[in-house]
């Protein structure tokens, strides 16, 4: 799932696109949900780098809400990128 949602976010044409937005917030829910889980992890931190910088402006409400999420593995994620 994660894989599927950072390709389409990585290859929605508009950044503020209501289906990037929503494909964004799906991918939050599997990064927070199940980010510490060491196969969805290393997934997520290949695709991160396929995302644009400014795709994540639309979801940085939600990334300050759970910045401190008591997961350390998922904590760190979120910390370092």
């Amino acid at each position: 799932a994660a894989q599927g949602f950072l390709r389409a976010v990585s290859l929605g044409r508009k950044r503020w696109s209501a289906s990037v937005q929503q494909d964004l917030l799906n991918l939050l829910n599997v990064w927070f949900w199940y980010g510490h889980q060491p196969d969805v992890n290393a997934v997520l931190q290949a695709g991160f780098t396929s995302v644009s910088l400014d795709a994540w402006l639309g979801v940085l409400p939600q990334l300050i809400a759970r910045i401190h999420t008591p997961d350390p593995v998922v904590r760190d994620m979120l910390h370092n990128r």
